[in-house]
């Protein structure tokens, strides 16, 4: 869809009172972090995205008191992987198959999950919380230098997008809506 309205405008039409959605999105926060042409992006932002994401726990599934239980199970799953990773050659490869079909100039537009919950309430729904997903352990840069590793850790780091740690760990983020 090429807007939000657009976007929600059908949802409002094939959505049920009380029933639930679930809409993608770029993660605008990660744009402070990730320290690419992204960031260059959102330079005129940044007082702005900063304020905002000091509300970022407010659309976390799972309250900031868990985040240390969560990344102390995080924590123990990388080490046990990283362990045997170092006996592992293969894991250093950078030659890994590349199965995005995306072009490569794709237009990807990218939200806070203020902004989004802006645009839903327009139409009725209600951003009951989001979910942060695509870690990045590293900065994205390192991803091409040891892709296997890079994206195994990724994967073990995946809870902690459920908390507010994901808004700057993660590049995307899917918002769960509910039609009132």
């Amino acid at each position: 869809m090429k807007s939000d309205a657009e976007l929600f405008s059908v949802l409002d039409k094939v959505t049920e009172k009380g029933g639930y959605v679930l809409a993608e999105c770029r993660n605008k926060f990660f744009n402070l972090f990730s320290m690419n042409e992204y960031t260059l992006g959102v330079m005129n932002e940044i007082p702005e995205l900063l304020r905002r994401f000091g509300e970022v726990q407010k659309y976390s599934a799972e309250s900031d008191d868990q985040i240390p239980f969560i990344e102390a199970k995080v924590s123990k799953a990388i080490a046990a992987f990283l362990s045997k990773a170092t006996k592992n050659i293969s894991l250093l490869s950078t030659d890994v198959p590349n199965y995005s079909r995306y072009p490569q100039k794709m237009i990807r537009r990218q939200h806070t999950p203020q902004e989004i919950e802006a645009s839903a309430k327009k139409f009725g729904f209600e951003l009951l919380y989001v979910i942060y997903w695509h870690v990045h352990p590293y900065a994205p840069a390192y991803e091409k230098k040891f892709p296997r590793i890079y994206n195994k850790m990724s994967y073990l780091m995946t809870p902690l997008g459920r908390t507010s740690l994901g808004a700057y760990l993660c590049s995307s983020f899917i918002g769960v809506f509910k039609k009132k």
